[in-house]
């Protein structure tokens, strides 16, 4: 047995881990009633349904909210670090990924053109996937939303993930530097390198770039590491999973498991990427530096995820 048949609630963690890995957990999910995972009230209006030979589109929200051992600290209101409409496919289990960025330009339903991220802060999670359903024309089925912990928490109990980096590049905000090469990140190191956009070439969207790096990283590390084989680390990683985790109130742990049975034969080459297309970056009317989406680009995007297609890069 993978690492791969592993967890559905470590694959809730991370902004991808609904996706990436699997089934083992959710019968241990199943059989503990959530473990303590939150649940988001009228997180989604209308889910479909999860059930074999079906598709099902979940939203991805890594926001700087603080959950469980971070909740607190004087840190008030919300922000999405990172949107991403994952499309679990029917057939061959595949899952397609659109990241969309956190600074485009939209129409937030009820409080007119802003960067999309507000409307986490605005209105919660409710308010997000109003938001992302609206500029995408794609109904979402289910939330996840994962703390910034989660991350630090994660690749700090797996000793650290590899990622290569084609130069080196320096957060003015953190101070903190990554060189050239390989990079081995953990606990705050990891997080700082997944939010990191300023000092990088093209902003969000190299920060976008680099959050999919680190889930492929993950993945592997995972793979190395077998927690299957290691009960105590298994623990460790399911305990880190649910404090930073909040899912909808609609993803029963039935719908999980079927989840789980679907993501079992799942393979890295089947996970696949891409980011919304840009249209230009530049400032909005009252001058903020915002992205402007490719309008039609991005609906061919949205198109072929809803259609359980690969999406083509923006």
């Amino acid at each position: 047995m993978t690492v791969l048949r592993a967890s559905i609630r470590a694959a809730v963690v991370l902004a991808a881990v609904v996706v990436l890995v699997s089934s083992w957990y959710a019968w241990d999910l199943a059989r503990s009633a959530d473990l303590g995972i939150r649940r988001i009230p009228g997180a989604v209006r209308a889910p479909s349904v999860l059930a074999p030979g079906s598709g099902s589109t979940f939203l991805v929200i890594g926001s700087d909210v603080r959950l469980g051992a971070d909740e607190g600290g004087g840190v008030e209101g919300e922000r999405s670090d990172a949107l991403m409409l994952v499309r679990v496919t029917p057939g061959d289990g595949a899952v397609n990924v659109l990241s969309i960025p956190r600074d485009a330009w939209v129409e937030v339903p009820g409080h007119g053109e802003a960067k999309i991220n507000a409307a986490l802060a605005w209105g919660g999670v409710p308010l997000a996937v109003r938001t992302v359903e609206a500029v995408a024309g794609i109904a979402v089925d289910h939330v996840v939303e994962i703390g910034f912990g989660a991350l630090r928490d994660l690749t700090t109990l797996l000793g650290g993930v590899r990622v290569v980096l084609p130069e080196e590049s320096t957060d003015p905000l953190t101070r903190t530097t990554f060189d050239a090469g390989e990079n081995v990140l953990e606990g705050d190191r990891a997080l700082t390198f997944v939010r990191q956009r300023y000092g990088l070439p093209r902003g969000d969207l190299d920060r976008i770039a680099r959050q999919h790096q680190l889930l492929t990283a993950l993945l592997a590390r995972i793979g190395e590491v077998d927690p299957l084989r290691h009960p105590v680390l298994l623990d460790r990683l399911t305990e880190a999973a649910a404090s930073g985790v909040a899912i909808d109130e609609a993803l029963t742990v039935p719908e999980l498991i079927t989840l789980a049975d679907r993501l079992s034969a799942l393979r890295p080459g089947l996970i696949r990427y891409a980011t919304a297309a840009v249209g230009s970056v530049g400032g909005s009317p009252d001058g903020q530096s915002v992205v402007h989406l490719d309008g039609q680009a991005f609906a061919v995007q949205c198109a072929a995820l809803a259609g359980d297609r690969p999406v083509p890069e923006g």
